[in-house]
């Protein structure tokens, strides 16, 4: 299996998540929702988030996905 392949199947997986996710959410109670994100512009990581808690992780992961981009180089 090739990487375009695997790129595009790990995409379809999240976009399925997303979609049963919002289905299933039976909640009417009004909840507080914090959102966080990574965009890599090649080696570049751009993180944002709205909660220290959520941002954390995310450098941690764009640490180790910069060290992986550099060792495939």
């Amino acid at each position: 299996m090739n990487w375009v392949a695997i790129g595009m199947l790990l995409v379809f997986l999240g976009m399925m998540i997303m979609i049963f996710g919002s289905m299933f959410e039976v909640t009417k109670e009004e909840t507080k929702v914090e959102r966080a994100g990574i965009i890599m512009l090649g080696p570049i990581p751009l993180v944002w988030g709205t909660d220290k808690r959520l941002i954390l992780p995310l450098i941690l992961f764009v640490i180790i996905l910069m060290v992986f981009w550099f060792m495939m180089r």
